[in-house]
């Protein structure tokens, strides 16, 4: 006799590190899209203040002056390196859920930075941290807590995700 998968139990810490996990893999694609846009901005600024005309290249920057061309270039590299620690925000609905804590730092042997982010969840069961740490291109996520406080949370992010 079979039973049905609506009645099997569902390991909702490994639903969690899942979830979390194409979260990150999906950041990191933002991050380094994003760190090629600020080497981009970065090769512009610089061949401004070296004089170079880049108005064939770039005909926005025709109506501004040398100056303001290079603080618009300045701002877009400043926006691009902000960015890559907003990508690892969750979305508002279930964002509401954690406490996020993003650390960055750099690895001379890797090009990309490293990032380690914490995601803390206060249930009524106990608390739930989910670890995410990146290297190079590689994502690693773990899931702490109670079986009952991951359960509640697995729940909890379910319904958040629905209300989108």
């Amino acid at each position: 006799m079979t039973t049905s998968t609506a009645t099997t139990k569902v390991d909702t810490g490994e639903a969690l590190r899942l979830h979390f996990e194409n979260n990150a893999i999906t950041a990191l694609g933002k991050v380094i899209t994003l760190l090629q846009e600020r080497d981009l901005y970065a090769h512009a600024l610089k061949k401004l203040e070296q004089g170079i005309d880049l108005s064939a290249d770039l005909p926005e920057i025709n109506d501004l002056q040398p100056a303001v061309a290079k603080q618009v270039m300045q701002r877009m590299v400043t926006d691009a390196e902000k960015a890559t620690f907003i990508v690892w925000e969750l979305s508002s609905n279930v964002g509401k859920l954690f406490h996020t804590t993003i650390r960055s730092h750099s690895d001379e042997m890797s090009l990309l930075p490293c990032f380690d982010v914490e995601y803390k969840a206060e249930t009524a069961n106990g608390v739930v941290k989910i670890a995410v740490k990146t290297w190079r291109r590689n994502v690693t996520v773990t899931v702490d807590g109670q079986t009952a406080a991951l359960d509640l949370l697995h729940g909890q992010v379910v319904i958040a995700g629905m209300r989108q």
